[in-house]
């Protein structure tokens, strides 16, 4: 921080316009608390409380983290129209209140000034701000005036997603000289629960481990991108990739257990991974299912000998839909 960026934050903040809503809502199966709206040349910003899952200790596990994250359905909001205005996504910032900076300080102070107040009786008022979740939904400008929320028709549309089901089954992985890997186990059953509480049994069934030793490759892509590859994963180190199928058309992810019970330091930068399912063509395996091939976002050891992972959460897709934001 320094004094030019908070003067032109300051600056930024006389030149908005602010619609304060004071709301409570049902969003997404949550309750939530809609605090304002606010605009300028650069974006617009719908400012969202919530109360937290759980409780939650000052610093958490990555394991929480990334539950945190995973639980907040607002991140799959594609548009907000209120009345005949559409504001049309852009991103869905989650923190707890009290992470936040200087610049966070600044529009609490400017909500508190411009009139906005939780009622007395309020299940936040009293809550320490590390209860509470500060979800900022940023918007493309959408020009002209903001709309008038009183009585106002509003309702979201929900992107295409996939409903998280938190598994968090471990298991084991053999490695051998850093080139060959096998899974100690070759089905992993368990089951989910749907929103009716009808439980449904499903099965993933492990049909190889490849160890993927980026540094290795020799190609000219590779050799462009070793500078980034320095930051995630250094030389010595491989990735594990989890080539596997899921019943029940259920898409997987896979954490090193060691990692889901590290407490990140809170000077610490974010840590850099590769994530998510590998590219390529569609294939079928020998269970009759899709293969899926996950890459494990942990780097490991070339020299380990055995690793500990999880099946940390199975993913069903949940078609786009429209809904009408209901007041409390």
């Amino acid at each position: 921080m320094d004094i030019k960026t908070l003067t032109e934050w300051m600056e930024q903040d006389l030149n908005c316009e602010m619609k304060l809503i004071g709301r409570d809502a049902e969003m997404c199966g949550r309750r939530v608390h809609v605090a304002a709206m606010v605009q300028d040349k650069e974006e617009t910003v719908l400012y969202v409380l919530a109360k937290a899952s759980q409780q939650r200790e000052v610093k958490q596990p990555n394991r929480q983290i990334i539950k945190d994250y995973m639980e907040n359905g607002l991140v799959n909001m594609a548009m907000l129209q209120v009345n005949d205005k559409m504001f049309f996504n852009d991103d869905v910032v989650l923190e707890r209140l009290n992470e936040g900076g200087v610049k966070e300080l600044l529009i609490m102070e400017k909500l508190i000034k411009a009139g906005w107040r939780l009622p007395q009786d309020h299940e936040l008022l009293g809550l320490d701000w590390s209860q509470i979740d500060w979800i900022k939904c940023c918007f493309h400008p959408a020009g002209g005036k903001l709309p008038d929320w009183e009585q106002a028709d509003v309702s979201v549309a929900w992107a295409t997603h996939l409903k998280q089901h938190f598994i968090e089954m471990p298991f084991k992985i053999q490695m051998e000289d850093g080139k060959t890997a096998s899974a100690c186990e070759k089905e992993l059953a368990f089951s989910i629960e749907d929103a009716d509480g009808t439980k449904k049994e499903a099965v993933c069934y492990i049909n190889r481990i490849r160890v993927e030793d980026f540094w290795a490759q020799k190609d000219e892509d590779m050799q462009m991108k070793r500078e980034m590859l320095e930051e995630v994963c250094p030389r010595g180190m491989v990735y594990l990739v989890v080539e596997c199928e899921c019943t029940s058309d259920l898409y997987v992810q896979f954490y090193e257990s060691k990692y889901l019970r590290q407490v990140q330091d809170e000077s610490a930068e974010t840590e850099k991974e590769l994530l998510g399912m590998l590219t390529g063509e569609p294939k079928q395996g020998p269970h009759g299912m899709v293969q899926q091939e996950i890459l494990i976002p942990q780097p490991v050891r070339a020299d380990e000998k055995e690793v500990w992972v999880e099946l940390f959460t199975v993913g069903e897709v949940v078609p786009e839909c429209r809904e009408n934001v209901e007041w409390l």
